[in-house]
C-alpha cells in the first residue's frame, strides 16, 4: 500500500456482515444499517486490521465506471460516519475492538403468566429468580382479576431486587386509569405498561415509565416469533450476545400461569410445576440449556441472511419441527433473491430451487 497521509477504517461500531447476494454495514450505535456489494464487504473483512488508503479501495475495480461507483460509495459511508478517514496516528489509536458485557447470571431473562387460575406461589417465584440475578422481567397478565389481587404482593417482592427492567402487561379496564394513578405512579421498579384490548394503538412517554395502549386482544404465545424489519435490534450488547449464544431462549425463563416451568412460554415443553421442581437444578440442566448455542451462524438459511445479527430468532415456530437449525417459519424474508413476501415477485426458498440436503442448504 503506498504511503500518504491519510488512512480510512471502519468506526469500531459498524460492522460488516456478508449476505448470500448482499451485504449490509451494521451501525450499532445509530441503530441504522447500509447495503453494500459482497465484493466491498468482503474487502473490509479481510483487512479488517490493515491501514487502507482511498485507492486500495479504487484498485477493487476494473474499469473507469467501476472505479467511480467505488469512489462514490466511499464518499457516500464517509458522509454517513460509517468511515473515518484521517492521518495514521488517529486512525491507529481507534483499532481498539469493543469488548462485550459478560453476564455473570444463568438467568438474565424471565417472563411470568398469571391468570385467575394461578395458584402457585408467586412470591416464592420472586425469590427465586432474585436469587438468580435475573434483569429482565415481564409479567403478563392474562386478565384484571390477576392483577387486582397480585399488585401488592408483588409490589413488595420486587422493592429489593435484582431486576433492571420490569414490563407489565395488563388487559385494559376501567377501574385500570385509577390504579395508574393511586398506585403504578408510586411504584418506581416499572419501566412499561403495555394496556392490551384497548380501543386504540398509542403511546404515551413518562417520566416515571411508558405506557403503551394496544388494540391486540389478548396474550397469546402462538403470536410470538415472528420476524420483519419492526423488530430488528440494533446495539452493541445484542450483538455481542448473538455471536455466542441464542437471541431466543439462552439465559431465559419462563413459568406459566398453572405454574409449569419453561424455557419460552411458546414451548410446550415444560419441566414441571414449579412446587415439584428445584429451579436451580433446572435451569442448569443440559436438556434446559441444549438450545442456548445455537447462534444464527448455524441456522439453515438464515446464516446465508444479511439481517442475521439484527433479527430475532425463534426456536418454537420454525420450518421443520424436526430439525434444530430450522429457519424460523415468521419469517418472511427470501436472502437469495433479497425480498420480504410483502414486495412484489417474492419467492418462497423452495420455489427457488433452494433445498435441505443433509442438513446442508442446497442451491
Amino acid at each position: 500500500m503506498s504511503e500518504t497521509s491519510q488512512y480510512i477504517m471502519l468506526y469500531t461500531h459498524i460492522i460488516p456482515v456478508r449476505g448470500y447476494s448482499r451485504s449490509i454495514l451494521m451501525d450499532l450505535y445509530k441503530s441504522k444499517y447500509l447495503f453494500i456489494p459482497n465484493y466491498f464487504c468482503d474487502f473490509l473483512i479481510e483487512n479488517k486490521s490493515k491501514l487502507i488508503q482511498r485507492n486500495d479501495f479504487l484498485n477493487l475495480g476494473i474499469t473507469q465506471y467501476d472505479k467511480e461507483e467505488i469512489s462514490e460509495l466511499v464518499n457516500e459511508l464517509l458522509n454517513q460516519d460509517y468511515f473515518i478517514e484521517s492521518d495514521r496516528d488517529l486512525i491507529e489509536s481507534l483499532q481498539i475492538e469493543i469488548k462485550d458485557k459478560t453476564e455473570d447470571s444463568v438467568i438474565t431473562d424471565c417472563i411470568i403468566e398469571l391468570s385467575q387460575y394461578s395458584e402457585w406461589d408467586v412470591n416464592f417465584f420472586l425469590r427465586e429468580i432474585n436469587k438468580l440475578g435475573v434483569k429482565f422481567l415481564e409479567i403478563r397478565f392474562l386478565d384484571f382479576s390477576s392483577f387486582s389481587n397480585l399488585f401488592s404482593l408483588i409490589k413488595e417482592a420486587l422493592t429489593d431486587h435484582s431486576i433492571e427492567y420490569l414490563h407489565f402487561l395488563v388487559p385494559f379496564d376501567k377501574d385500570l386509569e385509577n390504579v395508574i394513578k393511586t398506585e403504578l405512579n408510586k411504584f418506581n421498579r416499572i419501566n412499561q405498561l403495555t394496556i392490551y384490548n384497548s380501543k386504540n394503538t398509542f403511546e404515551i412517554k413518562d417520566e416515571t415509565f411508558d405506557i403503551v395502549y394496544s388494540s391486540q386482544e389478548s396474550i397469546c404465545t402462538s403470536q410470538c416469533g415472528c420476524v420483519n424489519p419492526g423488530y430488528f435490534s440494533y446495539s452493541l450488547t445484542n450483538y455481542a450476545n448473538h455471536l455466542k449464544n441464542n437471541s431466543c431462549l439462552s439465559s431465559k425463563l419462563s413459568i406459566d400461569q398453572f405454574g409449569e416451568i419453561k424455557n419460552c412460554p411458546s414451548k410446550k415443553e415444560s419441566f414441571g410445576k414449579l412446587k415439584n421442581v428445584n429451579i436451580q437444578q433446572i435451569i442448569r440442566s443440559e436438556v434446559f440449556q441444549q438450545d442456548w448455542n445455537i447462534t444464527k451462524n448455524s441456522i439453515l438459511i438464515c446464516s446465508d441472511c444479511e439481517f442475521r445479527w439484527m433479527c430475532s430468532d425463534c426456536r418454537v415456530f420454525v420450518q421443520d419441527e424436526s430439525n434444530r437449525f430450522s429457519k424460523p417459519s415468521k419469517c418472511g424474508y427470501n436472502p437469495y433473491i433479497n425480498k420480504w413476501n410483502t414486495e412484489q415477485g417474492y419467492l418462497t426458498e423452495a420455489e427457488c430451487g433452494i433445498s435441505i440436503i443433509n442438513n446442508r442448504v442446497s442451491i
